[in-house]
C-alpha cells in the first residue's frame, strides 16, 4: 500500500465561546502524523466573523470517554465482589449479597453482635486502665550474699553537731545572744582516717582492733571503713559502697572507743549505736539504732527483704528520682518527708539546723533565709520541733531493701573483761564487739508488685470475644477498610453516568 494510503485525517468537533456570550461550532482538523508519532494541524471555525476568548475549553470523544468510565466502574465493582465474598465477619457477606429480608436480618444480627462486643470491650478496657496489682513473694539463690553498710556512731557527739545552730546547742548559754549568727556552716573538725602503727584502721575516736568475716576475709583497711566527714568523725561507716561479701554472711568488728578524744563531760554516759542501712541510702534513719554496751558482744541477726514496686499509674506511683529529697545518696521516702519538715522550718524561722543549712539549695536560701538574732531562731526551732508533722508527698521508691533485725548481747569471757578493764583504766578506751550474721545465708526474699491484668491479657480476651461472636480479626477490619476505600474511590473517580 502507498505511503499516501496509510496516512489518515484526523476532525474532531468542540464549542467556542464568542465575546457575546453565544457559542459557536468550531472544527478543529489534524494533518497527518510525522515519523514521531506528532499530529500536525489547525484550528478552523465555522462562524469567522465572531472573536474567540482566548481560552478554549476542549473534551474528549464522548465515547471514548463514556467507555473509560464504564470500564472503571465495573472493573473496580469486581474487586468489590470479590472482598465481599471473601469477608470473615459472620453476615456481613449476606447484607452485601442476599434478598432484602436477608440482608435485613442479617445487618440487625451484626448491629447486636457488634453492640454486645462494643459493651464487653469497654469494660476490659476499663478495667485493664484500673491497674490493679497483685504481690508475688519469691525466695532468690545467691551464691554469696553482700553484707548492708553500718554505721556506727557517737550518740552524743553526733546529735551535738546535728541539731546545732551557729556551731552551737540552743540550750547553751552562748545560744542567747541577740546578734544575727555569721558562721552558717558547721564547725567541722580536720579529721581523716589512717592505719596506724599497728595496721589498725582508726579517726581518732574510733579504733578497729579487729574486723574479718568467716570466709577469712579482712576488712580492718581503708577499702571497707570510711569515717563519715558530715557527722563530725562522730561516725564511721563499714562496707560503706557494698562491696564487701562472704559465702558464709558472718563477720566480726571489735573497737574501741576514746574518751579523751570525745572530750566529753566526765558525767556523761557515752552512748555508741549501729544503724544498718542500704549502701545508696547515706541518710541515717534513726529509727533503726541499736545500741552497743562496752564488755559486751552485740549480736545482730540480720535478714533484707528486696521490695519491688510499680511506677504511675499503678496505685504505688513509686519513683527512684531525687523528688523533695535534699540529702545526698539515694532517694528514700524517710528523707523526702525529712526533707519537707526542714523546708517548712526553713519558712517559719528563717534558718534551719546548721547541718541540714549545707543541703538547702540557693533557690531556698534565696527565698526563705532571713537575718534572725540566735536567739530566736533556736527559740523558733526548738517550738517547731514540738509541732504536729504535716502529711508530706512522698511517694515510695520502687527499689528498697528493707531491713529485718534480731538482737541480743553475750557477756565476754573473764580474760577479754579483765584486758578490757585495764584498758580502760589506763587509756580511758572502752572496747566494743559487733557481731553479724545473715538468717538466710544463701537467700534473700523478694517481694515485688506485679501487673494483676496485663496488655497482653487484655489483648486476648479482647480478640477472643470480637472472634467469638462477630467472627472479626485484624485481618477482618482490614477487608473492610480496603472495601470501603474501593467504594468512595469508586463514587469519586467513576461517578455514575445519568
Amino acid at each position: 500500500m502507498a505511503e499516501n494510503s496509510r496516512r489518515m485525517k484526523f476532525r474532531r468537533l468542540f464549542t467556542v465561546c464568542n465575546q457575546n456570550g453565544t457559542t459557536a461550532a468550531a472544527e478543529e482538523e489534524f494533518g497527518e502524523k510525522d515519523k514521531n508519532g506528532i499530529i500536525n494541524g489547525s484550528v478552523r471555525l465555522d462562524e469567522q466573523d465572531n472573536e474567540v476568548l482566548p481560552t478554549v475549553l476542549m473534551k474528549e470523544d464522548d465515547d471514548t470517554w463514556h467507555e473509560r468510565q464504564i470500564n472503571g466502574r465495573k472493573y473496580i465493582r469486581e474487586k468489590m465482589n470479590e472482598y465481599i465474598g471473601a469477608l470473615t465477619v459472620h453476615g456481613l457477606t449476606k447484607v452485601f449479597t442476599g434478598t432484602r429480608f436477608e440482608s435485613l436480618f442479617w445487618l440487625f444480627m451484626l448491629s447486636m453482635g457488634t453492640l454486645l462486643t462494643g459493651f464487653v470491650v469497654f469494660g476490659l478496657v476499663t478495667k485493664y486502665l484500673e491497674h490493679h496489682v497483685y504481690v508475688q513473694i519469691s525466695s532468690q539463690m545467691v551464691d554469696e550474699k553482700s553484707f548492708p553498710s553500718i554505721t556506727i556512731c557517737d550518740e552524743n557527739k553526733l546529735f551535738e553537731n546535728y541539731y546545732a545552730y551557729c556551731g552551737l546547742q540552743c540550750h547553751h548559754p552562748e545560744a542567747q545572744s541577740t546578734k544575727v549568727c555569721q558562721e552558717k556552716w558547721m564547725h567541722l573538725n580536720n579529721v581523716s582516717a589512717y592505719m596506724d602503727k599497728n595496721n589498725r584502721w582508726t579517726n581518732g575516736l574510733f579504733t578497729i582492733n579487729a574486723c574479718y568475716t568467716w570466709g577469712s576475709k579482712d576488712c580492718n583497711n581503708l577499702k571497707f571503713l570510711k569515717s563519715v566527714h558530715r557527722y563530725n568523725d562522730a561516725c564511721f561507716t563499714f562496707n560503706f559502697d557494698g562491696n564487701l561479701a562472704d559465702i558464709y554472711g558472718h563477720f566480726l568488728i571489735d573497737f574501741t572507743f576514746n574518751h579523751t578524744f570525745a572530750n566529753e563531760p566526765a558525767d556523761r554516759e557515752t552512748t555508741i549505736i549501729a544503724l544498718p542501712h542500704d549502701q545508696d541510702i547515706v541518710e541515717l534513719d534513726f529509727t533503726l539504732r541499736n545500741q552497743l554496751e562496752p564488755l559486751k558482744t552485740l549480736t545482730m541477726v540480720f535478714d533484707n527483704i528486696h521490695i519491688k514496686r510499680l511506677p504511675a499509674p499503678f496505685p504505688s506511683n513509686c519513683t527512684d528520682e531525687k523528688i523533695m529529697d535534699i540529702f545526698p545518696g539515694g532517694y528514700s521516702r524517710r528523707s523526702c518527708i525529712e526533707t519537707q519538715n526542714y523546708i517548712r522550718m526553713y519558712k517559719q524561722c528563717g534558718d534551719v539546723v546548721d547541718y541540714v543549712r549545707q543541703f538547702m539549695t540557693e533557690e531556698l536560701h534565696k527565698e526563705h533565709a532571713r537575718n534572725e538574732s540566735i536567739v530566736d531562731t533556736c527559740q523558733c526551732i526548738r517550738q517547731f520541733s514540738k509541732l504536729e508533722s504535716i502529711k508530706a508527698y512522698c511517694p515510695f521508691p520502687c527499689n528498697e531493701t528493707e531491713m529485718s533485725v534480731l538482737t541480743n548481747f553475750n557477756r565476754w569471757t573473764k580474760e577479754e573483761m579483765k584486758s578490757a578493764t585495764e584498758l580502760l583504766e589506763t587509756r580511758n578506751l572502752s572496747s566494743y564487739r559487733l557481731d553479724f550474721q545473715y538468717q538466710r545465708v544463701d537467700s534473700y526474699r523478694l517481694i515485688e508488685e506485679m501487673e494483676l491484668y496485663t496488655l497482653y491479657q487484655m489483648a486476648c480476651e479482647i480478640g477472643g470475644f470480637v472472634g467469638l461472636v462477630i467472627g472479626a480479626s485484624i485481618l477482618s477490619f482490614i477487608e473492610i477498610f480496603t472495601l470501603v476505600s474501593l467504594s468512595i474511590y469508586r463514587r469519586f473517580q467513576y461517578p455514575k453516568i445519568e
